[in-house]
């Protein structure tokens, strides 16, 4: 399998991974995240520390919005560096602007789910801090292999 599909794959199925969950009505989405939550919680109750379900699922939910996005970034940064889309890093901006906004527009029109500019932002952090950790993956590569 060439190199790109290793990258580009993946990176297509996270992309409708992402727009998958945006089409969840707001009740199986709240399905999916709470067995999170309930395991997650479970865990913090076994070390001590108290948090309300409340404030323990918004977390869970950035959490999740910030992961998915900052992968999202990796990945298409692979495949754009393998296409030979350059400037890669701006390639892979525009991407994660572009699916954080439209990831929040298509959750505008799902039932029971709102859009919101939070996200979007917390989207578009994951993206940065994703492209950080290529931009740190790189520099240490050209050192190790000098």
């Amino acid at each position: 399998m060439p190199k790109l599909y290793r990258w580009l794959v993946p990176a297509i199925l996270l992309n409708l991974v992402i727009f998958m969950h945006s089409f969840m009505n707001a009740s199986i989405s709240g399905a999916e995240s709470g067995l999170v939550v309930r395991l997650v919680s479970d865990i913090l109750d076994y070390v001590g520390i108290d948090i309300s379900l409340n404030l323990l699922s918004f977390i869970i939910r950035k959490m999740a919005h910030f992961g998915f996005f900052l992968l999202l970034a990796i990945l298409w940064y692979k495949s754009y560096e393998h296409l030979n889309m350059k400037p890669v890093i701006y390639f892979t901006l525009i991407h994660g602007l572009m699916i954080a906004i439209t990831d929040e527009t298509i959750q505008g029109f799902t039932v029971g789910r709102s859009k919101e500019l939070r996200d979007v932002l917390i989207d578009f952090t994951g993206v940065l801090v994703g492209l950080l950790v290529m931009y740190v993956y790189e520099t240490f590569k050209k050192k190790t292999t000098r």
